[in-house]
């Protein structure tokens, strides 16, 4: 499986889908590449990698190899998570979006009371997303719109840079938009422990866009 494919399925983890995306994603002989594919590649850090990301190898390896990812969840089974816990305003929430864990702006001399603060929406990184949106000229599908720095358009943006033949973009792209998630996953752990399959799911995507990362700079470093 190939890592555009990877990618948009790691996204459809994250937001409501239809119950035909969901159905092809849970799949058995396709669930069984996508772990075989990601799994290898998360197993291939090191103990040092590990640490970088945020995670005690243990923990990590029973977290991405255990009972819970041996298969994914039925359409009604995420539909009900994603309910309970992707809706904003709902005391579960726990809203994968990346201005919610990083200071909402960090503009020299903003005058707002809450400029520093974290845990809301539409800061830097909303409006740094929907300009790259814009330039690219990508429009959402889903209804109502994701906010432009969610999770899943964050993964499907990588993706199609990985389509487009353009590595280093990619690179900066996950050093710039992605170093939120391990404090996401943190989150998730400390928040929603019950939930086994996305704790898992994250902290293999974790360890799936560091090894990426890494491969990225390898590509690059050989070019140049």
């Amino acid at each position: 499986m190939d890592t555009v494919e990877i990618l948009e399925m790691f996204a459809l983890v994250y937001t409501k889908t239809s119950c035909e995306q969901w159905e092809e994603l849970a799949e058995p002989k396709r669930w069984e590449a996508f772990l075989r594919s990601t799994q290898k590649l998360a197993d291939e850090l090191d103990s040092y990698k590990l640490c970088l990301v945020g995670m005690d190898q243990t923990t990590t390896r029973s977290l991405i190899n255990g009972v819970a990812l041996r298969e994914a969840p039925n359409y009604q089974q995420m539909l009900s998570f994603a309910n309970s816990h992707f809706t904003g305003g709902l005391p579960q929430s726990i809203v994968p979006v990346e201005s919610c864990y990083r200071p909402w702006t960090a503009r020299q001399g903003c005058s707002m009371s809450f400029s520093s603060a974290q845990g809301m929406l539409q800061g830097d990184s909303a409006r740094h997303m929907q300009q790259l949106c814009d330039q690219l000229d990508l429009r959402q599908v889903s209804e109502p719109p994701l906010p432009a720095d969610h999770l899943a358009v964050q993964l499907s943006f990588l993706s199609l840079l990985i389509e487009l033949g353009s590595p280093e973009c990619a690179a900066g792209f996950i050093d710039e938009h992605l170093v939120w998630l391990p404090a996401f996953l943190d989150e998730l752990v400390v928040r929603v422990p019950d939930a086994a399959f996305l704790v898992g799911m994250t902290a293999l995507l974790v360890l799936y866009v560091e090894s990426l990362r890494e491969s990225l700079r390898r590509t690059l470093d050989n070019k140049g």
